[in-house]
């Protein structure tokens, strides 16, 4: 397994433990009522660390590591690759901060472009990779 796909694998796996740990509070009526107190919606933040932080991230991991080998080839750019990684992580910290917190000034907008430009990163970065098969 090589480090791009590792680094992803085992980052769904933080985001999957943080979400279920807010899932958990979420479902404690006096947590539930302290995260809510903050103006926000802690449930978005809940749902986007479970799908984008674990299941996508997985799915990136996944990808980085299988799709190469069905097409014979190699991942067109692992530099591409970790900057996909650093702006989908970070969009999501934002992101989720914008939920709990009730969208601070461009946390909401900010996290989201983030996360944007790093699933567009992504599809390049495959889309490039067959094209060398």
């Amino acid at each position: 397994m090589n480090r791009l796909t590792r680094l992803h694998v085992v980052t769904s796996l933080v985001w999957f433990a943080a979400g279920s740990v807010l899932g958990l509070l979420l479902a404690w009526e006096p947590s539930r009522t302290w995260a809510y107190g903050f103006g926000g919606r802690p449930s978005l933040t809940h749902v986007h660390f479970q799908l984008v932080g674990f299941v996508t991230q997985m799915i990136f991991g996944v990808a980085y590591h299988v799709l190469p080998t069905l097409s014979r080839g190699s991942i067109h750019s692992y530099p591409l690759g970790y900057l996909h990684f650093f702006l989908v992580n970070g969009g999501l910290l934002l992101f989720g901060a914008g939920f709990w917190w009730g969208n601070l000034d461009l946390l909401l907008p900010g996290g989201g472009l983030l996360l944007f430009a790093g699933f567009a990163l992504f599809l390049y970065n495959i889309g490039r990779s067959f094209g060398q098969a």
